[in-house]
Protein backbone atom coordinates (compact mmCIF):
# COMPACT_ATOMS: atom_id res chain seq x y z
CA UNK A 1 0.00 0.00 0.00
CA UNK A 2 2.38 2.77 -1.47
CA UNK A 3 1.69 6.10 0.22
CA UNK A 4 -0.15 8.59 -2.11
CA UNK A 5 0.22 12.61 -2.38
CA UNK A 6 -1.06 14.45 0.22
CA UNK A 7 -4.47 16.76 -1.11
CA UNK A 8 -6.29 18.49 1.33
CA UNK A 9 -9.78 18.33 0.50
CA UNK A 10 -11.99 21.42 0.37
CA UNK A 11 -14.68 22.77 2.46
CA UNK A 12 -17.03 22.34 -0.24
CA UNK A 13 -16.64 18.80 -0.28
CA UNK A 14 -18.10 18.21 2.85
CA UNK A 15 -20.72 16.01 1.73
CA UNK A 16 -18.12 14.22 -0.38
CA UNK A 17 -18.47 10.77 1.30
CA UNK A 18 -20.36 6.95 0.16
CA UNK A 19 -21.86 5.06 2.75
CA UNK A 20 -20.99 1.23 1.94
CA UNK A 21 -23.62 -0.70 3.88
CA UNK A 22 -23.51 -4.80 3.24
CA UNK A 23 -26.34 -6.56 3.37
CA UNK A 24 -27.54 -10.72 3.77
CA UNK A 25 -31.69 -10.16 3.89
CA UNK A 26 -32.11 -8.70 6.95
CA UNK A 27 -34.63 -5.42 5.83
CA UNK A 28 -35.50 -4.24 8.84
CA UNK A 29 -32.23 -3.99 10.32
CA UNK A 30 -31.23 -1.96 6.37
CA UNK A 31 -33.88 -0.23 6.57
CA UNK A 32 -33.32 0.97 10.16
CA UNK A 33 -30.20 1.96 9.54
CA UNK A 34 -30.77 3.49 6.22
CA UNK A 35 -33.13 6.01 7.88
CA UNK A 36 -30.71 7.09 10.29
CA UNK A 37 -28.14 7.87 7.86
CA UNK A 38 -30.81 10.14 6.02
CA UNK A 39 -32.12 11.82 9.06
CA UNK A 40 -28.24 12.60 10.46
CA UNK A 41 -26.95 15.96 11.42
CA UNK A 42 -25.15 15.50 7.41
CA UNK A 43 -26.47 13.81 5.15
CA UNK A 44 -23.88 11.64 3.17
CA UNK A 45 -23.53 12.36 -1.09
CA UNK A 46 -24.86 8.50 -1.60
CA UNK A 47 -25.67 5.73 -0.21
CA UNK A 48 -24.36 2.06 -1.57
CA UNK A 49 -25.76 -0.86 -0.56
CA UNK A 50 -24.44 -3.95 -1.32
CA UNK A 51 -27.14 -6.66 -1.45
CA UNK A 52 -25.32 -10.53 -1.31
CA UNK A 53 -28.98 -11.65 -0.26
CA UNK A 54 -31.25 -14.53 -2.46
CA UNK A 55 -34.16 -12.90 -2.41
CA UNK A 56 -35.68 -9.02 -2.91
CA UNK A 57 -35.36 -7.98 0.93
CA UNK A 58 -32.55 -5.25 0.08
CA UNK A 59 -34.28 -4.56 -3.36
CA UNK A 60 -37.67 -3.65 -1.64
CA UNK A 61 -35.94 -1.78 1.23
CA UNK A 62 -34.10 0.62 -1.36
CA UNK A 63 -37.22 1.19 -3.28
CA UNK A 64 -39.26 2.01 -0.95
CA UNK A 65 -37.00 5.01 0.06
CA UNK A 66 -39.24 8.11 -1.81
CA UNK A 67 -37.91 11.46 -1.79
CA UNK A 68 -34.56 10.67 -0.48
CA UNK A 69 -32.36 13.86 -0.66
CA UNK A 70 -29.55 11.88 -1.99
CA UNK A 71 -29.38 8.65 -3.70
CA UNK A 72 -29.51 5.71 -2.13
CA UNK A 73 -28.14 2.22 -4.72
CA UNK A 74 -28.58 -0.98 -4.56
CA UNK A 75 -25.56 -3.12 -6.34
CA UNK A 76 -26.56 -6.92 -6.45
CA UNK A 77 -23.57 -9.36 -5.74
CA UNK A 78 -24.16 -12.86 -6.39
CA UNK A 79 -20.64 -14.00 -4.08
CA UNK A 80 -20.89 -14.22 -0.33
CA UNK A 81 -18.16 -12.57 2.40
CA UNK A 82 -18.14 -8.77 3.84
CA UNK A 83 -14.55 -8.30 2.33
CA UNK A 84 -16.06 -8.74 -1.47
CA UNK A 85 -19.11 -6.79 -0.32
CA UNK A 86 -16.89 -3.87 1.05
CA UNK A 87 -14.41 -3.88 -2.33
CA UNK A 88 -17.72 -4.22 -4.51
CA UNK A 89 -18.77 -0.73 -2.83
CA UNK A 90 -15.17 0.32 -3.07
CA UNK A 91 -15.59 0.14 -6.96
CA UNK A 92 -19.20 1.23 -7.19
CA UNK A 93 -18.30 4.68 -4.61
CA UNK A 94 -18.59 8.22 -6.71
CA UNK A 95 -16.74 9.87 -4.07
CA UNK A 96 -13.54 10.03 -2.32
CA UNK A 97 -14.33 8.89 1.36
CA UNK A 98 -16.25 5.65 1.79
CA UNK A 99 -17.47 4.72 5.39
CA UNK A 100 -18.64 1.42 6.12
CA UNK A 101 -20.96 0.35 8.58
CA UNK A 102 -22.91 -3.25 8.89
CA UNK A 103 -26.50 -3.70 8.25
CA UNK A 104 -27.62 -4.47 11.68
CA UNK A 105 -26.15 -1.00 13.03
CA UNK A 106 -27.50 2.22 13.45
CA UNK A 107 -25.39 5.37 13.14
CA UNK A 108 -25.89 8.22 15.80
CA UNK A 109 -27.01 11.85 14.49
CA UNK A 110 -23.39 13.09 14.07
CA UNK A 111 -21.86 10.13 12.47
CA UNK A 112 -21.07 11.65 9.19
CA UNK A 113 -20.62 14.65 10.49
CA UNK A 114 -17.72 13.69 12.74
CA UNK A 115 -15.99 11.59 10.34
CA UNK A 116 -16.02 14.08 7.95
CA UNK A 117 -14.42 16.32 10.56
CA UNK A 118 -11.61 14.36 11.00
CA UNK A 119 -10.67 13.82 7.15
CA UNK A 120 -11.28 17.85 7.06
CA UNK A 121 -9.14 19.18 9.90
CA UNK A 122 -5.63 16.54 9.18
CA UNK A 123 -5.93 15.98 5.31
CA UNK A 124 -2.78 13.39 5.99
CA UNK A 125 -5.62 11.48 7.78
CA UNK A 126 -6.23 7.83 5.20
CA UNK A 127 -8.58 6.43 7.60
CA UNK A 128 -11.25 7.46 10.34
CA UNK A 129 -12.67 5.23 13.03
CA UNK A 130 -15.18 5.32 15.84
CA UNK A 131 -16.49 3.99 18.91
CA UNK A 132 -19.46 0.77 18.77
CA UNK A 133 -21.69 0.87 21.76
CA UNK A 134 -24.96 -1.60 22.26
CA UNK A 135 -28.31 -0.27 21.09
CA UNK A 136 -31.00 -0.06 23.09
CA UNK A 137 -31.09 -0.55 26.67
CA UNK A 138 -30.05 -3.81 28.36
CA UNK A 139 -32.50 -7.05 27.87
CA UNK A 140 -32.84 -10.55 29.03
CA UNK A 141 -31.55 -12.66 26.70
CA UNK A 142 -29.57 -10.49 24.38
CA UNK A 143 -26.09 -9.36 24.61
CA UNK A 144 -23.84 -6.98 23.25
CA UNK A 145 -21.23 -8.01 20.53
CA UNK A 146 -17.70 -6.16 19.12
CA UNK A 147 -18.48 -2.84 21.39
CA UNK A 148 -15.62 -0.31 21.11
CA UNK A 149 -16.24 2.38 23.95
CA UNK A 150 -12.68 4.74 24.29
CA UNK A 151 -13.73 8.34 24.63
CA UNK A 152 -10.82 9.70 24.14
CA UNK A 153 -9.28 11.04 20.58
CA UNK A 154 -6.32 9.30 19.57
CA UNK A 155 -4.06 8.92 16.30
CA UNK A 156 -2.30 5.90 15.27
CA UNK A 157 0.38 5.28 13.18
CA UNK A 158 3.16 2.44 12.43
CA UNK A 159 3.44 -0.47 14.72
CA UNK A 160 0.36 -0.79 17.00
CA UNK A 161 -1.79 -3.45 17.31
CA UNK A 162 -4.70 -2.75 14.74
CA UNK A 163 -7.37 -4.25 17.40
CA UNK A 164 -7.11 -1.37 19.81
CA UNK A 165 -7.52 1.20 16.64
CA UNK A 166 -10.81 0.74 15.44
CA UNK A 167 -13.31 -1.55 13.59
CA UNK A 168 -14.67 -2.50 9.97
CA UNK A 169 -18.35 -1.74 11.28
CA UNK A 170 -17.56 1.50 12.17
CA UNK A 171 -14.65 3.14 9.34
CA UNK A 172 -14.26 5.17 6.69
CA UNK A 173 -11.57 5.63 3.98
CA UNK A 174 -9.86 8.37 1.95
CA UNK A 175 -9.15 6.39 -1.12
CA UNK A 176 -7.02 9.18 -3.24
CA UNK A 177 -4.32 8.18 0.16
CA UNK A 178 -4.53 4.42 -0.26
CA UNK A 179 -4.86 3.69 -3.90
CA UNK A 180 -7.85 2.79 -4.31
CA UNK A 181 -8.72 -0.82 -5.64
CA UNK A 182 -10.07 -3.77 -3.84
CA UNK A 183 -8.84 -2.95 -0.21
CA UNK A 184 -10.18 -5.52 1.87
CA UNK A 185 -8.41 -9.38 1.69
CA UNK A 186 -11.17 -11.75 0.91
CA UNK A 187 -9.14 -14.69 2.31
CA UNK A 188 -10.91 -12.92 5.76
CA UNK A 189 -14.17 -11.74 6.87
CA UNK A 190 -17.25 -12.93 7.48
CA UNK A 191 -18.54 -15.55 4.80
CA UNK A 192 -15.13 -16.45 3.86
CA UNK A 193 -12.90 -19.46 5.39
CA UNK A 194 -11.28 -16.64 7.41
CA UNK A 195 -14.67 -15.93 9.61
CA UNK A 196 -13.43 -12.32 10.68
CA UNK A 197 -10.06 -10.10 10.68
CA UNK A 198 -10.79 -8.08 7.20
CA UNK A 199 -10.65 -4.98 9.23
CA UNK A 200 -7.91 -5.50 11.74
CA UNK A 201 -5.67 -6.38 8.22
CA UNK A 202 -6.50 -3.68 6.63
CA UNK A 203 -5.78 -1.37 9.66
CA UNK A 204 -2.57 -3.11 10.20
CA UNK A 205 -1.70 -2.25 6.36
CA UNK A 206 -2.68 1.46 6.36
CA UNK A 207 -0.56 1.89 9.63
CA UNK A 208 2.37 -0.48 8.33
CA UNK A 209 2.41 1.85 5.06
CA UNK A 210 2.99 4.95 7.86
CA UNK A 211 -0.10 6.81 6.71
CA UNK A 212 -2.32 7.87 10.29
CA UNK A 213 -5.81 6.10 11.06
CA UNK A 214 -7.58 8.35 13.69
CA UNK A 215 -10.12 7.16 16.36
CA UNK A 216 -13.09 9.77 16.41
CA UNK A 217 -15.11 9.14 19.45
CA UNK A 218 -18.19 11.39 18.32
CA UNK A 219 -18.11 9.56 15.18
CA UNK A 220 -20.76 6.72 17.20
CA UNK A 221 -22.25 3.63 15.70
CA UNK A 222 -24.91 1.45 17.96
CA UNK A 223 -24.85 -2.11 17.40
CA UNK A 224 -27.89 -4.45 17.44
CA UNK A 225 -27.99 -6.43 20.77
CA UNK A 226 -27.27 -10.48 19.90
CA UNK A 227 -28.91 -13.85 21.59
CA UNK A 228 -26.40 -15.73 24.06
CA UNK A 229 -25.87 -18.15 21.02
CA UNK A 230 -24.95 -15.67 18.61
CA UNK A 231 -22.59 -14.15 20.87
CA UNK A 232 -20.79 -17.56 21.66
CA UNK A 233 -20.33 -17.94 18.14
CA UNK A 234 -18.95 -14.19 17.60
CA UNK A 235 -16.38 -14.83 20.19
CA UNK A 236 -14.90 -17.95 18.22
CA UNK A 237 -15.05 -16.55 14.88
CA UNK A 238 -13.51 -13.35 16.04
CA UNK A 239 -10.74 -14.91 17.62
CA UNK A 240 -10.39 -16.98 14.09
CA UNK A 241 -10.46 -13.97 12.32
CA UNK A 242 -7.25 -12.55 14.52
CA UNK A 243 -5.34 -15.81 14.13
CA UNK A 244 -6.23 -16.12 10.23
CA UNK A 245 -4.54 -12.47 10.10
CA UNK A 246 -2.27 -12.65 12.24
CA UNK A 247 -0.72 -16.19 9.88
CA UNK A 248 -0.89 -13.99 6.93
CA UNK A 249 1.77 -11.15 8.06
CA UNK A 250 3.98 -13.90 9.82
CA UNK A 251 4.15 -15.18 6.23
CA UNK A 252 4.39 -12.12 4.47
CA UNK A 253 7.46 -11.22 7.00
CA UNK A 254 5.91 -8.79 9.10
CA UNK A 255 8.27 -8.95 11.99
CA UNK A 256 6.66 -7.21 14.29
CA UNK A 257 3.21 -10.00 13.56
CA UNK A 258 5.33 -11.72 16.76
CA UNK A 259 4.93 -9.26 19.14
CA UNK A 260 1.08 -8.19 17.63
CA UNK A 261 0.13 -12.10 18.69
CA UNK A 262 2.11 -12.37 22.07
CA UNK A 263 0.03 -9.15 22.67
CA UNK A 264 -3.14 -10.52 21.72
CA UNK A 265 -2.75 -14.04 23.90
CA UNK A 266 -1.65 -12.64 26.76
CA UNK A 267 -4.81 -10.03 26.67
CA UNK A 268 -7.13 -12.77 26.10
CA UNK A 269 -5.56 -15.37 28.71
CA UNK A 270 -5.37 -12.19 31.46
CA UNK A 271 -9.18 -12.15 30.49
CA UNK A 272 -9.67 -15.65 31.25
CA UNK A 273 -8.20 -15.92 33.98
CA UNK A 274 -9.99 -13.22 35.70
CA UNK A 275 -13.14 -14.96 34.50
CA UNK A 276 -12.44 -17.88 36.71
CA UNK A 277 -11.43 -16.15 39.49
CA UNK A 278 -14.44 -14.53 39.75
CA UNK A 279 -16.18 -17.86 38.41
CA UNK A 280 -18.04 -15.96 35.94
CA UNK A 281 -18.57 -19.55 34.04
CA UNK A 282 -19.87 -17.39 30.55
CA UNK A 283 -16.41 -15.43 30.87
CA UNK A 284 -14.54 -18.56 30.92
CA UNK A 285 -16.23 -20.35 27.91
CA UNK A 286 -16.34 -16.81 25.82
CA UNK A 287 -12.17 -16.14 26.20
CA UNK A 288 -11.73 -20.23 26.02
CA UNK A 289 -13.67 -19.76 22.50
CA UNK A 290 -11.53 -16.82 21.25
CA UNK A 291 -8.34 -18.47 22.23
CA UNK A 292 -9.33 -22.03 20.49
CA UNK A 293 -10.28 -19.55 17.31
CA UNK A 294 -7.14 -18.08 17.05
CA UNK A 295 -4.92 -21.52 17.11
CA UNK A 296 -7.47 -22.46 14.34
CA UNK A 297 -7.33 -19.10 12.47
CA UNK A 298 -3.29 -19.38 12.47
CA UNK A 299 -3.35 -22.35 10.82
CA UNK A 300 -6.05 -21.00 8.33
CA UNK A 301 -4.02 -18.02 7.84
CA UNK A 302 -0.31 -19.71 7.26
CA UNK A 303 -1.97 -22.19 4.78
CA UNK A 304 -3.87 -18.95 2.64
CA UNK A 305 -0.92 -16.97 2.65
CA UNK A 306 0.39 -19.46 -0.49
CA UNK A 307 -2.91 -18.14 -2.17
CA UNK A 308 -4.17 -14.88 -3.74
CA UNK A 309 -6.81 -13.44 -2.16
CA UNK A 310 -9.30 -13.61 -4.90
Amino acid sequence: MARGPVRALSRDAALAVTVAIPTVDRPEALRRCVRALLEGERVPAEIVVVDQGGGAAARDVVAGIAGAPVAVRRVADERRGLSAARNLALRHAENPIVAFIDDDCMPSRPWVSALHGAFLERPAVACVTGPVLPLGPERPGRYAVSSRTGTVERSFTGDVAPWVVGTGGNMAVRRDLLGGGELFDTRLGSGSPGRAGEDIDLLRRILRSGHEVRYRPAAVVLHERQPLRRRLRSRFGYGHGIGAAGGLWLRAGDRYAVRMLGQWLALRAALAWGALRERRIRGCLEEGLVLAGTARGLLYGAAAAGRRAR
